[in-house]
């Protein structure tokens, strides 16, 4: 009944308001976008360190030359991204991927805290990981560049999801231990 009341002073006092209708849509409408702008999440670039992510928070992963620029040359960076909720996973969902060659670019991906954890795969080219869903709530990015030439790079979205006793990796990518080295 208050808001009703507040509503209508809002209708009367403004001159410019044809109908009440239409002010509530335009108030909805602002309250809709607000909301929305506060859904999209963070925007992390490939960095040393580790990051939480606030489940269910959507954040975006970019290349360090983040969403509009290239990567450097003579890159060395280590990431990881923790769920906040342990009975979570978390799935990384490739919108785009070009890096130069693998054989001197490459974005490795890790189910766990570590480089020692097992490896999911190591990525270069445009050979994209796709979409990718841990198996423990935590996963390790190491992103490497030589020298010279550098590509677009990557963007990404990471979200929690439930956890599933088959984990989601490409088809031609299974995890190895890298204990031995590999």
């Amino acid at each position: 009944e208050k808001n009703r009341g507040i509503i209508q002073f809002i209708c009367v006092s403004l001159q410019n308001c044809v109908k009440c209708k239409q002010m509530k849509r335009l108030v909805l409408l602002v309250v809709i976008l607000w909301c929305m702008s506060s859904l999209r999440g963070q925007n992390y670039n490939m960095s040393n360190g580790t990051v939480t992510i606030s489940c269910p928070q959507t954040v975006h992963f970019y290349d360090p030359g983040g969403p509009n620029g290239h990567y450097s040359n003579s890159s060395d960076y280590t990431q990881t991204f923790v769920s906040s909720d342990p009975s979570k996973c978390l799935r990384v969902t490739f919108t785009s991927f070009r890096l130069e060659s693998a054989t001197w670019d490459y974005l490795k991906i890790y189910n766990g805290a570590s480089s020692s954890s097992s490896l999911i795969g190591s990525f270069g080219g445009t050979n994209s990981p796709e979409v990718i869903t841990s198996t423990n709530g935590v996963l390790t990015f190491v992103f490497h560049s030589d020298g010279s030439v550098n590509y677009d790079g990557w963007a990404a979205t990471i979200t929690c999801v439930e956890c599933s006793a088959t984990p989601d990796y490409p088809e031609d990518c299974i995890p190895q231990s890298t204990a031995s080295g590999s």
